[in-house]
């Protein structure tokens, strides 16, 4: 049983901007400060530890980030491990994929301006699919090699329903 489970392909793939997204409410829900700012790694550890043992008996392959390029939440919202420290990083990696559409840019810019609500906000943090359109290949790539056991997805976002359909049938 032991050779089995060493041998499993488990991944986690996360939509950055649904994190961004769910962070930015958290924050705002428990009234914390812009100076809290959210660890990666303690992020990564929690789900691929032993408190989700059942799921991904207890190892996984990778740990995939997908964010957008300069997303500027980025540097106020998570700190970002040193991957040049030893067991800083430990099977993490971050992908930045994708730009944002600079109309929805402006829109969102004139929407903070004009104090919008948070919710009327995040819809322009969405405003790409190249983040989804590289986690979309990045699976079917490792599930079509035959490298995909297990996929673990934390998204916010319907448009994955067609990639785990055509996971399946893989």
């Amino acid at each position: 049983m032991a050779s089995i489970i060493a041998t499993m392909n488990n991944y986690y793939f996360v939509d950055g901007s649904a994190l961004l997204g769910d962070i930015t409410r958290v924050r705002r829900d428990l009234g914390l400060s812009n100076a809290a700012r959210f660890d990666l790694s303690t992020f990564v550890t929690h789900f691929t530890g032993m408190n989700y043992a059942s799921f991904n008996q207890g190892h996984y392959r990778r740990f995939v980030l997908y964010f957008v390029e300069n997303d500027e939440r980025l540097r106020g919202h998570v700190i970002i491990p040193d991957a040049t420290k030893p067991g800083a990083v430990n099977d993490m990696r971050i992908e930045y994929c994708g730009k944002r559409i600079s109309q929805f840019a402006r829109a969102q810019q004139w929407l903070e301006q004009s104090d919008a609500p948070d919710f009327v906000r995040e819809c322009f943090y969405r405003s790409e699919k190249a983040v989804d359109t590289q986690i979309c290949c990045d699976a079917l790539q490792l599930a079509g090699t035959g490298k995909l056991d297990r996929l673990f997805l934390y998204t916010n976002d319907y448009d994955f329903l067609p990639l785990f359909r055509a996971l399946r049938q893989l």
